[in-house]
């Protein structure tokens, strides 16, 4: 992906079309797999020159980007950034899904690192958005619905069970990825568990979170497998393995809110394990 953004850039004429989605899914690539030294190339993207009908790949640039940041350690620009990509998105386009997953990460980074929320951001407003919009008419946003549920989560974990349930309601419509990427699955499934965390159901919350972890260590996704390998110590279900998955491979973002996290734990023992 990366040689393809080599060779569109030095196109002439350029396409800026295809320039668009290809610094998308490099984007995307760069944030799934934690490679932070994306970073340098992504920052050189100038969005704001782009067309009103990019405005979609120029959202996931940025939020890929700022997750990014979180990852390299830097959780307040990460959040300052989601709630910038949010007070625009409501200027410019209207509070939809893709506006609330700008919220929902803001959200989920300041829950992890302990960076407070703008007063500006009207978490108020988002959660009458979740429950009010018409996510059937929209099932390419239907990400949106489980993301924010799962930022809500430690905050209001009756009403992000609700979302979870419309969410459930609705059918495989909108999942439609989950049928040749998996990993739309493990996303999905992750954030199902942490809603059931936080209700108190463990034994649910480590079916979902154990799911998401298996696909995500199977794709070599290692910063959400870490993730997912805490919140299975936190239900309470682990026999020592994914803390220790976790201690060995959150080494690779030390300055991340993983890497606090996981010097949090408890030593463990060094006896192997099917987890690592």
């Amino acid at each position: 992906m990366r040689e393809a953004v080599v060779t569109l850039k030095r196109a002439q004429p350029a396409d800026l079309y295809l320039l668009a989605f290809c610094y998308m899914n490099l984007s995307f690539i760069a944030r799934d797999f934690g490679v932070l030294d994306d970073i340098v190339e992504l920052e050189l993207v100038d969005t704001a020159v782009w067309p009103p009908s990019l405005n979609w790949p120029a959202l996931e640039i940025e939020r890929s980007c700022s997750w990014l940041y979180a990852l390299a350690g830097d959780a307040a620009r990460a959040v300052g950034n989601f709630e910038r990509l949010g007070r625009e998105r409501a200027l410019t386009s209207s509070r939809d899904g893709f506006w609330l997953a700008t919220i929902a990460d803001a959200m989920i980074v300041s829950n992890a690192s302990s960076v407070p929320l703008a007063e500006a951001t009207d978490q108020s407003e988002a959660v009458a958005i979740a429950e009010a919009f018409d996510w059937q008419a929209r099932p390419e946003q239907r990400f949106a619905l489980t993301l924010f549920a799962r930022a809500l989560a430690p905050r209001d974990p009756d009403r992000a069970a609700r979302l979870i349930a419309v969410d459930e309601r609705l059918g495989e419509t909108g999942h439609s990825l989950a049928n040749f990427d998996r990993r739309s699955v493990a996303d999905r499934a992750f954030r199902i568990g942490i809603v059931h965390a936080s209700n108190g159901r463990r034994a649910e919350a480590y079916e979902s979170i154990a799911q998401a972890y298996a696909i995500w260590f199977e794709y070599g996704q290692r910063w959400q497998a870490v993730d997912a390998a805490l919140e299975i110590v936190a239900t309470g279900y682990d026999d020592g393995s994914f803390a220790r998955y976790a201690k060995r491979e959150s080494k690779a973002y030390p300055n991340s809110w993983l890497a606090r996290r996981t010097d949090a734990l408890e030593p463990t023992s060094p006896s192997s394990s099917s987890s690592t």
